[in-house]
């Protein structure tokens, strides 16, 4: 049977409700190991992140500093479609393709911990404390020998330290970008462009920078959206096992990235902030 012609996407793009949540971390679910199946096998060591995620996602989707935009198709009749139901998204308001979160870091340091990071190690060191918490154990007294708990730390150092390098505040992250995986490619494609722009034109109307630190898998889709190579680094996760584990688990390569608004350097050198002004109130 031949296959039924695509046509282009409808794609809106709005701010992720409560009622959405189950759809964003379904994605999430989905796509993450999907994208990367080697570092989600060390990351949550065959748990299911799911409710960490579901956890996250409700205690900062209205924070003053994050931003959670999710992407609709509400193309009528587009092909290939997802292929099944998924719980809680609105069929009448078109299938959920992707979703982004983006973070504010202000000049200070007064912020939740979750704008200037990542949503797969969040997800991680979340996922860990409850399971301590399961087992009558101080979550803060996690066992460093723990594969995920190694590794989230240390992306988590890793990104603190490349913002503190390459970016300057105030400036924005990309927490997460997440797609439906078993799109067409192009819909994909499309549907990340739609989700960057948004976040580019934003970052743009205040003069911020953005930051990101990603799998590199995704990095063509931060490219096209106008981001720029800082650094990239390979981890072996052979050194993040179980001990008694003697499978060969292979490399992960991440890529450290930015995105600088263009009037951001002459702005700063026209009108430096005085010693004496009041720090400006931060919208996002």
């Amino acid at each position: 049977m031949p296959p039924r012609p695509l046509r282009r996407l409808e794609i809106e793009i709005d701010r992720a409700e409560t009622s959405e949540i189950v759809g964003m971390y379904a994605i999430f679910g989905e796509a993450f190991p999907f994208e990367n199946p080697k570092l989600a096998r060390v990351m949550y060591a065959g748990s299911d992140p799911g409710p960490a995620v579901e956890d996250i996602l409700k205690t900062y989707l209205h924070s003053e500093y994050n931003r959670f935009m999710i992407a609709y198709d509400v193309t009528q009749g587009l092909v290939p479609d997802p292929g099944c139901e998924m719980e809680g998204v609105d069929e009448d308001e078109g299938m959920s393709y992707g979703w982004i979160s983006v973070g504010l870091v202000p000049d200070s340091t007064s912020m939740n911990s979750y704008a200037a990071s990542d949503l797969s190690v969040c997800a991680s060191l979340k996922l860990l404390a409850t399971e301590a918490r399961d087992r009558g154990e101080d979550p803060r007294q996690l066992i460093v020998d723990k594969p995920g708990f190694r590794l989230a730390l240390e992306l988590r150092t890793r990104s603190k330290d490349g913002q503190a390098r390459y970016i300057t505040n105030p400036h924005l992250v990309v927490n997460t970008l997440a797609m439906w995986p078993f799109s067409h490619s192009d819909s994909t494609w499309e549907m990340a462009f739609k989700l960057l722009g948004w976040a580019v034109e934003y970052a743009d109307r205040h003069n911020w920078p953005i930051w990101t630190q990603i799998p590199v898998g995704q990095r063509p889709f931060f490219h096209q959206a106008g981001f720029r190579d800082v650094r990239a680094f390979t981890l072996n996760l052979n050194d993040y096992k179980p001990r008694e584990s003697r499978d060969d688990w292979g490399t992960q390569e991440w890529v450290q990235m930015v995105y600088r608004a263009p009037e951001e350097r002459r702005a700063r050198s026209i009108s430096p902030r005085g010693r004496g002004e009041r720090r400006r109130r931060l919208s996002f």
